[in-house]
């Protein structure tokens, strides 16, 4: 790490890459690691993380959505980031051309390697 240039900066996002800025895309030396995860289970967080925050609203008209009306959306496109087929694909097509620049895991590959002691 110490012969790594200053800053080393970690960031945390959900936006596709074509929404990343400029300097990250652009910049030879800024690497990107992408996790991605089985759409099933992105769903299943995604519609957790939406039903907590309208909870944390306490507006009786924001009850929890229902999963089947979140479900269609979501196969739709329609989620907070854009459509999941195009932010993955997006970032493994990147992948592929640029694999010094980006490294695509997929989550259960992953967690499915354990640690051996």
């Amino acid at each position: 790490m110490a012969s790594l240039h200053s800053p080393r900066l970690f960031i945390s996002t959900h936006l596709p890459y074509s929404f990343l800025p400029e300097s990250v895309r652009n910049n030879p030396t800024c690497k990107v690691v992408y996790v991605s995860r089985n759409p099933k289970d992105t769903f299943v967080s995604l519609w957790h993380f939406s039903n907590k925050v309208r909870a944390q609203k306490k507006t009786e008209e924001m009850g929890a959505s229902p999963m089947d009306e979140m479900f269609d959306k979501f196969s739709k496109g329609v989620s907070p980031y854009g459509p999941i087929w195009e932010q993955v694909l997006g970032y493994w097509e990147d992948s592929k051309t640029n694999p010094n620049k980006i490294f695509f895991l997929k989550y259960e590959e992953m967690s499915d390697q354990k640690p051996e002691h």
